[in-house]
């Protein structure tokens, strides 16, 4: 069977052809090995794990790549996770903290190396947990949650902030992981451009879970499904919070159960990279931004 190689549609494309092209006028004079990171994951939303170098498919600007290798990556996630504090969370509490606990037990039960961040954004985007390895302190955070009354969302604002924070970061596994509330109108002063060309240079994923008390505001709605597609990552709309803790332990599963794929590129950088899999009923997940 041929590889499925995805191309999705995306928005915000000349956002993201600004973010990728710093640097890509001078050409390499070398073919050089690069790589990339990827979740796969079957039907069920589960990590497969058994996958080796044929089962996978790289593409790059339309053109095909020689993959040298495809293993099990080692090394360590950064995560930063957003919860919503907004008033529309109020009544989500209980639920938000178990699902966060979830994502935090599974995450360093795995990869114990992995370094988490928490963040909330109600009202104004806070960095409430820095990056560290310790599921206790993070745990004992994530164990106080709670909305602010009348607060409204500032989603897009943590989303820019966390991106910017983890593209420091020493490791090159990079993940924004948020659950947010809908509907509730989105406050942040930052567009939708500026959080994917973020989202690009700091090649982080992001993975959302959104909670529906009613019909999501378009806007935002339309926002998080194109940046999900860019970086690469999952949006799950769940109508019972009680489903998020399960979501958040999947979540946590096929972050930690990567991929590091490496594979060969001619003497000239790219742009735009498409990974596919040699197997009926999985799916990659992966960003569109091309690695420099």
């Amino acid at each position: 069977m041929p590889a499925r190689i995805l191309l999705p549609r995306f928005l915000f494309a000349g956002c993201l052809a600004l973010a990728l092209t710093a640097g890509a006028d001078a050409a390499l004079t070398q073919p050089a090995d690069v790589s990339l990171f990827v979740s796969v994951i079957d039907p069920s939303g589960n990590p497969i794990l058994d996958l080796t170098t044929p089962d996978f498919a790289i593409r790059e600007d339309d053109v095909d790549r020689e993959i040298l290798s495809a293993k099990r990556a080692t090394q360590p996630m950064n995560v930063a996770l957003l919860i919503d504090t907004t008033s529309a969370a109020e009544t989500f509490v209980p639920e938000m903290r178990a699902g966060f606990k979830a994502f935090i037990q599974t995450a360093l039960a795995s990869a114990p190396e992995s370094q988490l961040s928490l963040w909330e954004f109600g009202q104004a985007a806070v960095r409430i947990e820095n990056f560290t390895s310790d599921p206790d302190k993070l745990g004992r955070t994530a164990g106080k949650l709670f909305s602010k009354p009348r607060s409204g969302a500032v989603l897009l604002e943590a989303l820019f902030d966390a991106s910017q924070a983890l593209y420091g970061r020493p490791s090159p596994r990079r993940a924004i992981v948020a659950v947010n509330i809908e509907p509730i109108e989105e406050q942040s002063r930052r567009e939708p451009p500026q959080i994917n060309e973020s989202l690009m240079l700091s090649r982080s994923q992001l993975w959302v879970v959104s909670v529906q008390k009613g019909l999501a505001k378009e806007k935002r709605d339309l926002a998080l499904n194109a940046l999900v597609r860019n970086a690469g990552g999952r949006r799950e709309s769940i109508a019972a919070a009680s489903a998020l803790e399960g979501y958040m332990r999947q979540y946590a599963a096929a972050l930690t159960s990567q991929y590091e794929i490496t594979y060969r590129r001619p003497s000239r950088s790219a742009k735009i990279v498409q990974t596919g899999v040699r197997r009926e009923g999985a799916k990659v997940i992966a960003g569109l931004a091309a690695p420099q």
